[in-house]
Order: C-alpha cells, then sequence, then structure tokens
C-alpha cells in the first residue's frame, strides 16, 4: 500500500460556558463562613452583624470589638460573641435601653462647712 496515507480530520467544538456555576450551593467545604453571595462570575462573603471580614482571608468573618471601635455604652462595656453588653459602675444602674447609666439613688442634701462639702443621701 505503497502511496496511501491514512488521515484524521477532526472537527473541534469550542464551548462558551454561558451559565455560572453557584460556588454557594457546594455544601462541603463551605465556601463562605456565614453569607454566600453569588455573582455572574463567581461569589462573595459577607458576614452576620457583629463580625466582619477576616482580613487574612475573605472567606472567613471575625468577631468585631463593638467596645472599641464604636463607644456604644456610657459607663462599662464587654464584648461578647457578635455582640457586646454594656454594665455600670457601683451606684448607678442601666437606663434608657441599656446603653447608658442613671445613678440608683439621689443625694437629698449636700451641705458645707466651711471649706469641707459633704453630702447626705
Amino acid at each position: 500500500m505503497a502511496g496511501n496515507h491514512v488521515g484524521f480530520l477532526v472537527n473541534c467544538l469550542i464551548l462558551i460556558r454561558t451559565s455560572d456555576v453557584n460556588e454557594c450551593l457546594q455544601s462541603q467545604p463551605r465556601v463562605c463562613d456565614h453569607k454566600c453571595i453569588d455573582k455572574p462570575i463567581g461569589y462573595s462573603c459577607e458576614c452576620n452583624k457583629g463580625f466582619e471580614i477576616n482580613p487574612n482571608d475573605s472567606r472567613l468573618c471575625q468577631d468585631v470589638n463593638e467596645c472599641e471601635k464604636e463607644f456604644p455604652c456610657s459607663q462599662l462595656c464587654t464584648n461578647t460573641h457578635g455582640a457586646y453588653k454594656c454594665s455600670c459602675v457601683d451606684g448607678y444602674v442601666t437606663h434608657d435601653g441599656g446603653h447608658t447609666c442613671k445613678a440608683n439613688s439621689f443625694c437629698l442634701l449636700i451641705y458645707s462647712s466651711g471649706s469641707h462639702l459633704s453630702r447626705m443621701c
């Protein structure tokens, strides 16, 4: 069979993907720590209230220390996981939804004797 060549004809079909894969539906491992937002290309992660995106890994959320950033309490603030708690120093109680403090007793009499100022509560 001299002179006969066996040849191949290849037709390539290039498929262009027109629909996005929803990475947010991936169950294991979870794509985002809290909320996954599907986008036309890719995804983004969002965190629940009281949390923020971890600067080292945008898929993870970390607790926000509201006591350092917002100063939400009039006296004492304790950061908790995803929130905070306000409290008051001795002699005061929380007021107006727990963010402010007011004295729990009132002085009835303030008197002065020369250079000394005293109170009677």
